[in-house]
C-alpha cells in the first residue's frame, strides 16, 4: 500500500495523514509530485469539495 501498511484504504479507513512537511520543506516540483502520486492531493481535494457542500447546504 502506498503508506507502507498492509491494508487498503476505503471511505470507512481512511490512509492515515502524512505528516505535515510544509514547516519543515518548501514546496517543491518534487515535493509536490509525491504527494500527489501519494493521494494526498486527490484526498485533499475532495475533503475541500465535502466540505463545501456541508457548508452550502447549511445555508
Amino acid at each position: 500500500m502506498p503508506d507502507g501498511t498492509d491494508q487498503p484504504h476505503t471511505k470507512d479507513t481512511p490512509a492515515t495523514p502524512r505528516e505535515d512537511r510544509t514547516a519543515t520543506e518548501p514546496a517543491t516540483v518534487e515535493r509536490c509530485a509525491e504527494d500527489y502520486a501519494s493521494g494526498d492531493a486527490l484526498r485533499h481535494a475532495h475533503q475541500q469539495q465535502d466540505a463545501r457542500a456541508r457548508a452550502k447546504e447549511r445555508g
